[in-house]
């Protein structure tokens, strides 16, 4: 993070001491010229990292040139423009900027310049769908650096050719060019370049079929880019790994690597890769029958295409057209197919209108289907709608049965708890009234006792009280002046004796009292 932070501020430093020591050592029109080709150089390393500075330089190094009538100042600036418009997906501009490139290369006769620009036009060519032209321009570059014994130059040629036979299906072509290429680069020891080879002959590979060889090199080509750190190419490898694990039926793989292509396309801004990997995640979702998923995936490319006022790919339409078939919207799938034929130069004329005619009818045929399917489907729904309606009130009624014979039977049931309860009051109430007479008779008797008792008692206590006290008090008075005096022996006995008779006849009636009860 902090390398990538300070690498501008080194590029800006070394752009103003270029600056300073050109303007010390020539005048102000040498100057200038320093000036532009510095603000290209800056323009160049910075097409993928900040692509609006890069834009801005390279429009102030062009206006510069032209008022210098700087030709070199014009190509380099062309050539930084195309790029970036090459990168944005603009290719239409692309083409502009680096044709305008090449023509000021041809002025200066800078044979090693004008073929990287035929390199150059070749990509924007093979973009537009264009390949046989985009062949002879690679041809005419290889012819040229193979004059002057460009290395380098001749392998990224071979590379181009290899890509370019690739997209027009010639596999045999595509990997002898591809090897050549690759024999090139392992003598130079390019290991950015290098890793674009095994990119390549990776996806060749996966074209025919050989999916071991495919992985053996996309795995090779992925390791270095890692270890270049070149996102963009990593993200590139990982649309070709998608495509691998896509054909191989590992929709789980394939998705795990179009997210991480997808996440690398958007933090590199690589948009037209952003778009193809948006079209593989499309793929997918169709594969796994997620068509809503599939069609918001190919509108986000649509919507960039738009932005960029970019037509359709020829993907994209085809996948419109399939998605919107097997969402059985039979107009927009015959209208996408439609423009799909009109583009794709796989169908000359005549096969387009027989294609389409061939299409259009069986989509008629389809909605004929489709519309008679509907008629029985409502039909079908009309009479399952009377069953259903009177299974509905078969079940209300049944309902209503069921509701009424529970409130019965809780009546019964609340009826005879009722009658039961006042049964048993009605018991309890005849034994309350039993235990009541009962209790009264037991209250009377009780009360007759108590009063019986208190007659014996009161009796007693007179008894007690009055004829058993008096002769007992006479005794002891007499035991009592026995003590005092001299009393007569006779007299004494003579009163004992009587004393004690009435004593006698006080407790034998207290006796029978006590009998009595």
């Amino acid at each position: 993070m902090l390398k990538s932070a300070l690498y501008p501020g080194r590029i800006v430093i070394l752009f103003v001491m270029t600056n300073s020591i050109a303007y010390c050592s020539f005048g102000q029109s040498e100057h200038d010229t320093v000036t532009t080709i510095a603000w290209n150089d800056l323009s160049a390393k910075l097409w993928r990292s900040n692509p609006d500075s890069s834009r801005l330089l390279a429009n102030k190094a062009l206006a510069l040139s032209e008022k210098l009538l700087f030709e070199k100042g014009k190509a380099l600036s062309y050539n930084n423009l195309g790029a970036l418009n090459f990168f944005k997906g603009q290719f239409d501009s692309a083409y502009y900027y680096w044709n305008s490139s090449l023509k000021a290369w041809e002025i200066m006769n800078d044979q090693k310049q004008v073929s990287k620009l035929l390199g150059n036009l070749a990509l924007v060519l093979k973009e537009q769908g264009k390949l046989a032209e985009a062949v002879r321009f690679n041809q005419q570059a290889v012819e040229l650096r193979e004059e002057f014994k460009d290395t380098l130059q001749i392998a990224i040629g071979y590379n181009n050719l290899g890509i370019l036979y690739d997209e027009m299906g010639d596999t045999e072509k595509a990997l002898h060019f591809h090897y050549k290429a690759l024999r090139l680069r392992e003598i130079i020891g390019d290991s950015v370049r290098l890793s674009s080879t095994y990119a390549n002959l990776g996806s060749t590979y996966n074209q025919i079929g050989n999916y071991d060889s495919a992985q053996y090199f996309l795995d090779k080509a992925l390791a270095l880019k890692k270890a270049n750190s070149d996102l963009w190419g990593m993200a590139s490898v990982y649309g070709m790994l998608t495509e691998l694990y896509f054909l191989r039926n590992s929709l789980d793989s394939a998705t795990n690597y179009v997210s991480r292509g997808l996440t690398l396309a958007e933090q590199v801004n690589a948009r037209f890769l952003w778009v193809e990997m948006k079209l593989w995640q499309a793929k997918i979702h169709l594969e796994q029958g997620k068509l809503d998923l599939a069609l918001l995936s190919v509108d986000a490319c649509e919507s960039y295409l738009i932005e960029q006022n970019i037509t359709s790919t020829i993907t994209a339409l085809q996948l419109q057209a399939t998605i919107y078939y097997k969402k059985k919207q039979y107009e927009k799938a015959a209208l996408y197919y439609n423009m799909y034929a009109q583009k794709s130069d796989s169908l000359n004329e005549v096969n387009t209108k027989n294609k389409i005619q061939e299409l259009t009818t069986k989509y008629f045929y389809d909605l004929r289907e489709v519309e008679l399917k509907r008629a029985q489907e409502l039909k079908q729904a009309e009479f399952d709608k009377i069953i259903e309606d009177k299974q509905t009130a078969q079940f209300r009624l049944l309902m209503i049965l069921g509701f009424v014979a529970v409130i019965l039977v809780i009546t019964l049931w609340y009826y005879r708890q009722i009658r039961n309860k006042n049964v048993a009051l009605n018991k309890q109430r005849l034994e309350i009234q039993k235990l009541n007479q009962k209790q009264r008779e037991i209250i009377e008797m009780r009360t007759t006792e108590l009063l019986s008792t208190k007659d014996a008692i009161s009796r007693y206590a007179f008894l007690n009280s009055h004829e058993l006290r008096a002769p007992l008090a006479r005794i002891l008075g007499i035991i009592h002046l026995s003590d005092k005096k001299d009393l007569d022996g006779d007299t004494f006995i003579k009163s004992l004796k009587d004393s004690a008779k009435e004593l006698d006849e006080a407790v034998r009636k207290i006796s029978e009292e006590l009998n009595r009860y």
